[in-house]
């Protein structure tokens, strides 16, 4: 698929997709395979190569013990710390190829120009 040879899927990768509920049944499925050979680096497909909307699925899980843990505070502020940290994650995983990481975000190329005019450079 693609020119690349991907042999085979982390345990943990394909626990999370198991988990996943697939509202848009095998396609869905289909595309997102096919999205993490386009994006993985590796020769298998791990965490870091699904969709930030499956691997968050995971947190569903423990929402309750997780918001123990969180601090209050402005949520705006916390927001776009982790919209800035989730943009500047992707834009490493895909070599700084903006299309490539707007499509792993699930946003456009203009809304992630946007957000990076905004950010301005890493800290």
């Amino acid at each position: 698929m693609n020119g690349k040879s991907i042999k085979n899927i982390t345990s943990e990768a394909l626990d999370l997709l198991m988990k996943y509920d697939f509202p848009g049944n095998i396609r869905e499925l289909e595309n997102i395979i096919q999205r993490c050979v386009v994006l993985t680096r590796d020769k298998y497909i791990k965490n870091a190569d699904l969709p930030p909307h499956i691997v968050s699925s995971k947190i569903k899980d423990n929402t309750n013990d997780n918001l123990l843990e969180l601090e209050v505070g402005d949520l705006n502020v916390m927001v776009e710390s982790i919209e800035k940290n989730m943009i500047y994650k992707a834009l490493d995983e895909t070599n700084n190829n903006q299309t490539k990481a707007a499509e792993l975000l699930n946003i456009s190329e203009r809304t992630l120009r946007y957000k990076l005019s905004k950010y301005g450079k890493r800290d």
